[in-house]
């Protein structure tokens, strides 16, 4: 499946209002991207993550988006350990795979990542 928006060794950016439907990943950050925000978009049907974030992914911004029906967890920083210091606020799950339509599970314990507000 095709990413919906993929960001690969890009920094500084903006992405917000956009919606994406029925992808792989809504939003997929990889390979060392760093500093971006990503805000107020809508991502639904994800036959995959709605946002995952991989591969030396640093301080990444992510809040104020929907998810709607993402087929794994609605939000995951992948299993590879190297994605640090990224936040997530204010952000709405609904229908995904993560139990009771939460955050993956994993995402509180590791890479001095930050939740808070509506992870639910």
């Amino acid at each position: 499946e095709a990413q919906g928006i993929f960001v690969s060794q890009s920094h500084n950016n903006q992405l917000y209002n956009n919606t994406v439907s029925t992808s792989g990943n809504g939003i997929y950050v990889n390979s060392g991207s760093t500093n971006n925000k990503m805000y107020d978009n809508t991502l639904m049907n994800s036959k995959s993550h709605a946002i995952l974030i991989n591969n030396g992914s640093n301080g990444n911004t992510f809040y104020s988006n929907k998810i709607v029906s993402a087929i794994k967890e609605g939000l995951e920083i992948g299993q590879d350990a190297t994605s640090t210091n990224n936040v997530f606020s204010n952000n709405q799950v609904i229908n995904s795979a993560s139990p009771n339509n939460t955050i993956a599970n994993e995402i509180q314990k590791k890479n001095n990542s930050e939740i808070d507000g509506k992870g639910h």
